[in-house]
């Protein structure tokens, strides 16, 4: 399909406004947008990639995403990132794996300057979640967890994102309200606290649909805006797990406790529901 019946397909299929030429954003380069949009929040992706779908690497992973992988998923995935580039391994493990799959071509002048921006942001997203993983605290209790923790002490023009942990193991995570391109809006259901690692059992999540792309504006960090969308329950047929590993519980220099959800630093404070 050419990249112009494809931007009218999808318009058409995902029922959202494009906006014109006229307005400042190209119409295919918005399409394209859209169709991203719905691909790249979705909660099975890593699994997707592992299943053979590499093309969702050109997406920002997320921590609901990659928390779901046990730890050799989490090494192939990683090193997916490099194999898509060329480069060779000297594991012969991983040789063989990536030898049999089709897209794979090593090549002699593979160099790390060749990673995007994205490609670095996944690789250092998953070795801070393996790291956590070695380094969880065995001797959280139930009671410490219990909060809303936000991965910043104070809270700027908005809020960033937000675990909502509540003492009846119901729990809550909702994105950052600066990114306003987001499809999913919050991933729900129940969790519990074993040996130091949270396991987010998601029994449902908000997901938007529709609405009108914009360019950002204001505090959005964002390159786009979906307004007017429509945003629906959606039930998890097949609950999936999230394993969140717990690292360095304390308090920083003001008193403030934190800690690492993730491989990524946390705070719980009295953040608004």
């Amino acid at each position: 399909m050419s990249l112009k019946r494809r931007a009218i397909a999808v318009s058409v299929a995902l029922a959202i406004t494009i906006p014109s030429v006229a307005n400042e954003i190209d119409a295919l380069t918005m399409a394209r947008f859209v169709e991203d949009s719905y691909l790249s929040d979705r909660l099975e992706n890593a699994s997707a990639i592992l299943s053979g779908d590499v093309s969702l690497l050109v997406y920002r992973l997320r921590i609901y995403q990659i928390g779901q992988l046990a730890p050799e998923e989490l090494r192939v995935l990683r090193n997916t990132i490099f194999a898509l580039h060329g480069y060779s391994f000297e594991s012969v493990e991983l040789s063989d794996h990536f030898t049999q799959q089709t897209w794979y071509r090593p090549r002699q002048e593979f160099s790390e300057s060749d990673l995007s921006d994205i490609d670095r942001y996944n690789v250092e997203l998953i070795l801070n979640y393996e790291s956590s993983l070695t380094s969880v605290d065995h001797e959280l209790q139930q009671s410490d967890i219990v909060g809303i923790w936000h991965p910043l002490p104070l809270v700027p023009a908005g809020y960033a994102d937000r675990y909502f942990f509540n003492s009846d193991r119901t729990f809550r995570w909702v994105p950052s309200q600066m990114d306003g391109a987001m499809r999913m809006r919050e991933i729900h259901g129940t969790w519990e606290l074993s040996r130091g690692v949270l396991g987010l059992t998601v029994s449902g999540y908000r997901w938007s649909t529709g609405g009108e792309l914009q360019q950002a504006f204001g505090s959005y960090a964002s390159d786009y805006v979906i307004e007017d969308d429509a945003v629906f329950n959606m039930e998890q047929k097949v609950p999936v797990m999230i394993r969140i590993p717990v690292t360095d519980f304390g308090a920083d220099t003001e008193g403030r406790l934190n800690a690492g959800l993730g491989g990524i630093v946390y705070w719980r404070g009295p953040y608004d529901d």
